[in-house]
Parts: C-alpha cells; sequence; structure tokens
C-alpha cells in the first residue's frame, strides 16, 4: 500500500510537469527581434576534447549573428592531449583561446572566460556539443521578450541509432524538459550548459559561481538558482529546437554510470528544498516499485498493487514522453520505452546507493 501511495504522488508530478509544459509550449511561438542585437560571448571551456572540437568549431562558424558582435572564448582546462590545435584563420568571429594556470575544473574554466569578455551576455556551450544556426537569436528573443536575466535551452542526445542510445536519448529529452517545465511555475530543478545564455553583470552580482565552486560538477544549474534568488522570475526556459543543442551519448554503461553518479551527488548539495523533495520522490517511487517486483516474484505478495504501480507510472512517462515526440518529431522505439519503465528504476536506484561509496573520475580526474 505504501509503494502505491508513492507511486501515486510520482504520477501526479509528472503529470503536473506535463501540464506545465504543454501550457509553455503553445506560448509566443514566434517571438520580434529585439531593436539592437546585443553583443554575446560564447564560452566554450574544455578538457582532453581534441577530436570534438573541431565539431564546435564548424558549428560555431555557422551561427547566424552578426559579425561584429559576438565573439569565442575557448578556455583550455589543462588538456592533455594537445589542447586547443585547429586554424582559426577562417572563422568569421572572433576568437580568443585562454588556459587555466594555476586553478583547475569547470567552473574554473567558465569564470576565467567570462572575465574576458566585455559583452552583455554569456552564453556557454560543451565541446563536445553542435548546435544550430539559429541558436543565439533564439534564446536572444526570449531573453528580450521576457526580460530574463538567464535563458536556458535545452540539450538533446545524437546519434539515436542504438538501443542504448535511445535509452539515453528518452531520459535526457524528459529529464531537459521537466526543467523547463518547472521553470514555467518558478521553480529551478535543472538545466544544462550545453545550452545556456545569461547577462554578465548579474553573473557578477550573485558572485558567479563562489557558492559552488568546491563542488566539481553543477556549473549550470547553482548559477540558475542563485539568479533566480536573485532575480525571482526571470529565468526562463528556451524549448525551441533552435535552442536545442545535441551532444554525443555516453558509449558505454560504465561511462553513462559515472555521468549519473557525478549528476546524484551535485543533487545532494543543493540548498534548494524543492529539488531535494523531488529527488528524493523519484528515487523512492523506483525503489519501492522494485520491492512491489520482487515481492510478487519472491514472496507471493499481491499482483494488484504492482499492476496498479506499472499503470500509473507508465501512463504518466509515456503520455509526457509522447507529448515530447510529437513536439519535436523524434521516434522512439517501444522497446526502448517498455525499457525505460521496468528497467529504469533499477538503474536509478543503483546509481543513488552507489553515489554514497563511488568517487568517479571524468576525463581523467
Amino acid at each position: 500500500m505504501i509503494s502505491l501511495v508513492v507511486n501515486l504522488f510520482y504520477f501526479l508530478l509528472i503529470e503536473s510537469f506535463r501540464q506545465s509544459w504543454k501550457r509553455l509550449s503553445t506560448f509566443k511561438v514566434f517571438l520580434p527581434d529585439p531593436e539592437v542585437w546585443p553583443t554575446v560571448s560564447v564560452i566554450i571551456p574544455f578538457r582532453n576534447e581534441k577530436d570534438n572540437l573541431a565539431t564546435i568549431l564548424s558549428t560555431l562558424n555557422k551561427l547566424d549573428y552578426e559579425d561584429n558582435k559576438l565573439e569565442f572564448i575557448f578556455v583550455d582546462d589543462h588538456s592533455e592531449d594537445g589542447g586547443f590545435d585547429f586554424d582559426l584563420s577562417d572563422v568569421k568571429f572572433k576568437c580568443q583561446l585562454l588556459s587555466l594556470k594555476d586553478v583547475r575544473g569547470k567552473k574554473a574554466a567558465l569564470t576565467l572566460g567570462i572575465n574576458a569578455s566585455t559583452a552583455e551576455w554569456i552564453a556557454t556551450t560543451d565541446a563536445d556539443c553542435s548546435i544550430k544556426p539559429m541558436w543565439l537569436k533564439s534564446m536572444i528573443r526570449k531573453g528580450d521578450d521576457c526580460g530574463a536575466v538567464m535563458v536556458c535551452g535545452t540539450v538533446n542526445i545524437a546519434n539515436m541509432h542504438s538501443f542504448f542510445t535511445q535509452l539515453q536519448s528518452i531520459e535526457m529529452l524528459t529529464i531537459q524538459h521537466i526543467g523547463a517545465a518547472s521553470l514555467s511555475n518558478g521553480m529551478t530543478l535543472v538545466n544544462t550548459g550545453a545550452s545556456l545564455m545569461f547577462k554578465r553583470t548579474v553573473f557578477h552580482e550573485v558572485n558567479g559561481y563562489a557558492s559552488s565552486m568546491n563542488i566539481p560538477s553543477g556549473d549550470d544549474t547553482f548559477l540558475m538558482i542563485e539568479m533566480n534568488n536573485r532575480y525571482p522570475g526571470a529565468v526562463v526556459a528556451d524549448i525551441s529546437n533552435n535552442a536545442a543543442a545535441e551532444t554525443l551519448p555516453m558509449l558505454t554503461l560504465k561511462k553513462l554510470f559515472q555521468q549519473h553518479i557525478r549528476w546524484g551527488q551535485k543533487t545532494v548539495k543543493y540548498k534548494n528544498l524543492t529539488i531535494k523533495l523531488i529527488g528524493l520522490l523519484t528515487v523512492l517511487s523506483s525503489f519501492l516499485f522494485l520491492i512491489q517486483l520482487l515481492g510478487v516474484i519472491l514472496l507471493n505478495w499481491s499482483l494488484f498493487y504492482l499492476v496498479l504501480i506499472i499503470l500509473l507510472r507508465a501512463f504518466a512517462e509515456l503520455r509526457f514522453l509522447s507529448l515530447l515526440e510529437q513536439y519535436f518529431n523524434f521516434r522512439h522505439t517501444l522497446l526502448a520505452k517498455l525499457a525505460m519503465i521496468f528497467l529504469y528504476p533499477l538503474f536509478l536506484v543503483v546509481v543513488a546507493i552507489s553515489g554514497f561509496f563511488v568517487s568517479p573520475k571524468w576525463k581523467g580526474r
């Protein structure tokens, strides 16, 4: 009975996100241009990304933006693979290449890049991503229309050809747009540094990443929380296709596992009680679902409650996913969807428990 009640709350949570996102998706699809396009610095921190830098540089060079109002700032975080070794002569926008010296980490790299900028807006993306030509203009339009200090784009998984990458795509798509839906209700749950834009002056107002500099990850979400605390309601989501970056999937279960442990470990550091409670409900509902499943298989528990729990979870998750697939014209196989319903709770619980005992490595650290 407890399992059913907790999963009922989980159902209501996902359904509330679906309703919020549905309202968000119908709000001002076409936004006007600002009177004057502002100056923008795109900061790209990188470490050991030599194989990916050519791709991000190529997509950045195709951006549709005024040449004299845009610059790229690449920041090398102690790369051990040769770092940035490309010809910048064909790049039509201004470029800077900086390197960290006495400090290390993504937040330090971003801070160095931001301090080197004089632009009105800062945009960030990752070196293993690709972006669309209208990326900046889409987010600037959104920010100008809403009077925002931060605009949160999204990120999708590229190359969804295998069963493993389909699972990652479903998870990423759902998590990203839960974050967008929460912002429409004034809550700051999750965003991504792969597609993010904020005002440089506000970054300095909130002291940048100072409050979370000792935490390796979470540069995007910690900053979002700080800015929303300073300017409530001025952090908005851009859910358009143009504002969605694409990133490569994890190629092995081990790497995916390490990535999610890093994500989980930063969650417990958030001071926002709402984030912690939603995270707790998500993990607890998954754990109790697994307990109910094992009880039916091993202890002859009643099948009735298990069926109700499965129906609640499947109905909520598949309805939300179907809405997103229809909007973005994505297609995932039925097998991948079923696997997310039955296998993802196990993965989530294992990650949550392992986070207390495992210190994941990332990019050689």
